[in-house]
């Protein structure tokens, strides 16, 4: 008999848990939520794990002995709770992953103050334009919701030599200034969201709170989805980075062309056959200036005709 019931489990969750299950457990793993995997009018085992996004079925209450959340945050324990006339008993992870949540915030801030999406697209063909990007130090972070993620975040941005301020009612963290949103948000070169979700902050962050934010801010959230509820707005407004009032929603957001190299196959190309593609190709597409000349020079073997360094 199935003890346990899985959902959202990725492989390396599974391959984890089976490894600490150790053959004692009767489990069933898999990666789709609730809604996904069907309807059902009774659970598949006595007790389930899920993450955030499961919605779990009221007519399970009466069945299930135990629900498992893999996640810090448990408000949809909360809410399922009180809609059942009598819930499971219901657990969640206080300590998961605060580290490796922190410096996920971190590689995003740095991978779009370094433009890494671009400098990815360019990858092919060594194109250097549009790559400067900026430091992090002296950069002003703000942190809203500083707990234990938040609170690794600090220490991140401080090892980097930032300027950093928070945002929290509960002021737990020693040395750290704390100031309101209204305060920070129009200091802040980048805002880091790290707080739980609760019945008072869904869609904290609406139209009124990004126009407080300065042009070229930069917004990483790697607590919930929920806290930006107009998610259309938002998004444009960010890739833009032109806060605008909500009166005002005429940026575009448009993709940068992805350009591409005007020779169909560089495997066959050696230093003396690109020089005669190069001139070859029309200017429109090609440019020789010093930057692409030297990265021509390096990407392209001479010896066997391959690309690589």
């Amino acid at each position: 008999m199935t003890q346990v019931v899985f959902f959202e489990a990725f492989a390396e969750e599974r391959a984890a848990l089976e490894k600490y299950a150790g053959g004692r457990l009767q489990a069933e793993y898999t990666w789709k939520t609730i809604q996904e995997w069907g309807k059902a009018a009774e659970p598949p085992a006595p007790i389930i794990s899920v993450r955030t996004q499961s919605l779990i079925p009221t007519s399970w209450a009466g069945q299930l002995k135990a629900i498992l959340t893999r996640s810090t945050g448990y408000d949809h324990l909360l809410r399922y709770s009180a809609a059942v006339d009598y819930p499971p008993a219901c657990g969640y992870l206080p300590l998961y992953c605060h580290r490796a949540v922190a410096e996920q915030a971190l590689l995003l801030w740095m991978a779009l103050l370094r433009r890494l999406p671009v400098q990815m697209r360019h990858f092919h063909d060594f194109n250097r334009d549009g790559l400067t990007g900026r430091e992090a130090y002296g950069k002003h972070l703000l942190v809203v919701g500083v707990g234990r993620i938040g609170s690794e975040i600090v220490r991140l941005g401080q090892g980097l030599g930032m300027a950093v301020r928070g945002v929290d009612p509960v002021r737990r963290l020693v040395g750290l200034e704390y100031v309101s949103y209204e305060d920070g948000a129009g200091w802040a070169d980048i805002v880091a969201v790290a707080m739980n979700l609760n019945a008072g902050n869904y869609g904290y962050f609406n139209a009124q709170r990004l126009g407080m934010l300065r042009p070229g801010t930069l917004l990483v959230n790697v607590a919930r989805g929920e806290f930006t509820g107009a998610a259309s707005w938002a998004a444009s407004a960010l890739t833009c980075m032109k806060m605008k009032p909500a009166s005002d929603r005429s940026c575009a957001v448009k993709k940068p062309p992805r350009s591409t190299p005007p020779w169909p196959n560089c495997r066959s190309l050696t230093r003396s056959s690109l020089r005669r593609t190069m001139r070859s190709t029309p200017s429109k597409q090609w440019k020789e200036k010093p930057n692409s000349r030297f990265s021509r020079s390096r990407h392209f073997s001479a010896r066997d005709g391959s690309c690589g360094r």
